[in-house]
């Protein structure tokens, strides 16, 4: 390979490198599972260090003591401040510590031998400076294997669990928007990525095993799954949606197709089955209006302290 290329093991777990920094995993929490150290696990040996930003008010004792055993490199906010301030603290540190590129994952993830290595050989293909993040298959826990192939191909969007992200291009834009607290997060940065010149990429046979939500199984009038979100995370997925409709859906028709069929599938799903009905139509109500008068931020924030 040539010097821009990679500097890769021979097994799944080598620690990898890119041009001779090392890449590190940020991992942000809130309440997080029980399964944690295992997840951290599958990932701690690819990387070269792990940072665990925590969302979480009070964070257990035992957790941080578990954390610190594994060397991770913990950050408790004190205060839940949203994925999007997280991951930029994560990424912040990431630098400071020396760091080029970041993983940035959910707390109920975890990566599949080699996962890091593979994502990275996209980096290694031809001319990759524009690419600022290379993403896996999303294999859901529980479900159907999926298909993999020794390829990289490019996306309009992509989730942020998982991915490879160029930190010098992640700081250049500005990082994560973080006055949207979580959803959308990651759709809104791909497509401002791209808006200014970058893409994304995914590599085909590099898996994360990764948890889509908790899902329950409704009986009646037929049986069906749905997802059960919260009033105020329903709150948050209309206020963000719309949003970033308004800035990037005129340039990104494949993502606003699928985001309709989504509420297409999920409404019905929501009014048949699911608990609180009103006091979700509610809540979305509230996001259109915040949308509508362009406030953002933390719910509690705009709402319960004036």
């Amino acid at each position: 390979m040539s010097s821009r290329s990679l500097s890769l093991g021979t097994t799944g777990d080598t620690v990898v490198k890119v041009r001779g920094a090392g890449v590190a995993a940020v991992v942000v929490l809130f309440n997080p599972p029980d399964d944690l150290a295992d997840n951290i696990r599958s990932y701690l040996g690819q990387v070269e260090r792990v940072i665990a930003v925590d969302n979480t008010p009070e964070p257990a004792a035992e957790i941080v003591a578990t954390l610190e055993e594994m060397g991770v490199v913990h950050i408790a906010l004190g205060e839940n401040r949203g994925i999007g301030a997280a991951l930029n603290l994560g990424c912040e540190k990431a630098m400071e510590l020396g760091s080029e590129f970041a993983i940035t994952l959910d707390q109920d993830s975890a990566a599949a031998r080699g996962m890091v290595e593979r994502l990275l050989s996209c980096l290694g293909e031809g001319d990759s400076d524009d690419v600022i993040s290379v993403v896996p298959r999303l294999q859901q826990v529980g479900g159907l294997p999926i298909e993999l192939q020794a390829s990289c191909i490019e996306l309009s969007y992509a989730i942020t669990s998982g991915a490879i992200l160029r930190l010098s291009g992640a700081a250049a834009l500005g990082g994560f928007r973080e006055d949207y607290f979580i959803d959308q997060v990651d759709h809104e940065f791909c497509m401002r990525a791209r808006r200014n010149g970058w893409r994304i990429l995914q590599r085909r046979d590099a898996v994360l095993e990764h948890r889509m939500g908790e899902l329950t199984q409704a009986r009646r009038p037929f049986r069906f799954y749905y997802t059960n979100y919260s009033a105020l995370r329903r709150y948050y997925m209309v206020r963000n949606l719309l949003e970033t409709r308004r800035v990037f859906g005129s340039e990104n028709a494949d993502w606003l197709r699928d985001e309709r069929r989504q509420w297409i599938k999920d409404l019905p799903k929501m009014f048949l089955a699911e608990p609180d009905k009103l006091r979700k139509l509610k809540f979305m109500y509230q996001g259109w209006r915040d949308f509508r008068r362009g406030r953002f931020g933390r719910y509690e924030d705009i709402h319960l302290q004036r």
